[in-house]
């Protein structure tokens, strides 16, 4: 939503995207041409090392950065993303709602863009098919709808897309009744007894899942208290089935903000959580099995995330908004969970506090990877995640700098932490001028293993989003010793 949050998070889904509120972008120039099927040019390759980071954070008691931790080794691959399709997506001349919070759904052909107004429809070659209001599409009372959500499940080849209706402090949930996402839809309501801000979706075998956090009611007031993260769940077939299905609540635990995503091969859910402690307190992530709200909890400690400083941009002193410290996206792919979100980190040869991303493994029980991505004088912000065809995890993620307009990079990192030098999907067409940005970026696998992503890009006349396609030379399987277990 367009308030503060405190600690809370939402996370999303299943090889999709996760998180965030929805990014509109107007019909603006943003990097290549709308419609290029060409890869970037050579100077858009032309990019920053991300440098993995270790312990290289600023104390979150204080404003004053650490700079005096060493960067980790340096992990990279030979393999380069290419860019496929570029084009324009939702913006503030086609929609209102500002942080658009821009996420992305992929599958059957079809390319989907939910903002926090507005939705749009692409075939994968990138010609518009329908454009719908929020509002009217996910049934909510008034236009005042916020945090939407989208996946496609490839095993029934159905959509699904969440929204919450601020006026009655519901989750819509619209499902598709075909794999056609300009077909019809049903819609189910789930009032969860407050109000639910950031609802992340996650789509399983057997389970829809959502992880929210909850505020008291009413939605919006000024004296609205956080309760805490809470989940709910919808048997995935009755939903499907066309029938009325009970959504089974847990929560809401002040303990946790939720970030859900949702294990595709079982009925298990895998939910992270990071949980805030007090002053001098761990920081550990709570991962979720089973079915709400009968769960198992596993509790592992990561290091403490930062709060990012805003984001630095050219033509203006007025900086980019960053938000505060969390996890902003999860995926399960394989027998790894991945997440990423906003941490505020010194990169190497830098001396002052930047925006970085904080990228995390879990895998057999255990962390795996826990570490910041950073580069000296530039800001980095919002990730998202999304696997590809080969097994890597594509990470898309906001960038700027004292010289360059926010827009969007790209990179993937290997199950053994091995990383490909970020490319360029777009640039920005102007600095951001609003106090609000983001709030988070979308990416998603279509059948192929072509990943797509949305993100908000720089643009004096209002806000602005661009869809992408990234894909990456397929390699030859990852040996047990690259497995990263």
């Amino acid at each position: 939503m367009v308030a503060p949050w405190p600690w809370l998070v939402s996370g999303v889904t299943i090889g999709d995207v996760k998180l965030s509120v929805l990014v509109c972008v107007p019909i603006v120039a943003v990097g290549l041409a709308a419609g290029s099927t060409s890869r970037t040019e050579p100077s858009q390759e032309r990019d920053t090392e991300h440098v993995w980071l270790a312990g290289n954070r600023a104390d979150s008691r204080s404003s004053a950065a650490v700079p005096t931790t060493r960067p980790e080794r340096a992990l990279t691959s030979s393999r380069t993303l290419s860019v496929g399709r570029v084009f324009p997506g939702l913006g503030s001349a086609d929609t209102p709602g500002d942080p658009p919070d821009p996420v992305i759904g992929a599958g059957a052909g079809f390319v989907v863009q939910v903002v926090n107004s507005a939705v749009r429809v692409w075939t994968d070659d990138g010609a518009v098919r329908a454009d719908y209001p929020l509002a009217s599409f996910a049934e909510a009372s008034g236009a005042d709808v916020s945090d939407p959500r989208v996946a496609f499940d490839p095993s029934t080849e159905r959509w699904f897309v969440s929204v919450v209706d601020v006026a009655r402090a519901t989750v819509q949930l619209a499902v598709s009744e075909t794999s056609d996402p300009t077909g019809a839809w049903t819609v189910y309501s789930h009032a969860t007894g407050s109000c639910p801000d950031q609802p992340s979706l996650g789509v399983g075998r057997d389970l829809v899942v959502f992880g929210y956090t909850a505020y008291s009611l009413p939605c919006r007031s000024e004296t609205s208290s956080y309760l805490g993260g809470a989940l709910f769940a919808y048997d995935k077939q009755e939903l499907l089935d066309g029938l009325s299905p009970q959504a089974v609540d847990w929560g809401p635990r002040l303990t946790f903000s939720p970030v859900t995503a949702v294990e595709t091969g079982g009925a298990q859910i895998a939910v992270a959580l990071v949980t805030p402690m007090p002053t001098g307190g761990p920081t550990y992530l709570e991962i979720f099995s089973g079915r709400p709200p009968a769960v198992r909890i596993t509790q592992l400690p990561i290091d403490p995330l930062s709060p990012p400083p805003e984001a630095e941009q050219a033509e203006t002193s007025r900086p980019v908004e960053t938000n505060d410290e969390r996890i902003l996206s999860a995926v399960v792919d394989g027998r790894t969970l991945w997440l990423a979100g906003n941490d505020g980190c010194v990169p190497p040869r830098d001396t002052r506090l930047r925006s970085c991303l904080r990228v995390i493994a879990v895998k057999g029980g255990r962390i795996t990877l826990d570490a910041d991505l950073g580069s000296k004088g530039q800001d980095f912000f919002y990730p998202a995640l999304a696997p590809d065809a080969n097994g890597d995890l594509v990470v898309v993620h906001g960038t700027s700098s004292r010289t360059t307009d926010p827009g969007l990079a790209a990179l993937t990192i290997t199950p053994a932490g091995r990383q490909t030098r970020a490319i360029t999907v777009a640039t920005g067409a102007g600095p951001v001028l609003s106090d609000r940005f983001g709030d988070y970026f979308g990416a998603a696998a279509d059948e192929s293993g072509r990943v797509w992503l949305t993100g908000e890009t720089g643009s004096s006349a209002g806000w602005a989003t661009v869809v992408a396609s990234v894909g990456a030379p397929a390699h030859r399987a990852s040996t047990p010793g690259e497995s990263g277990s």
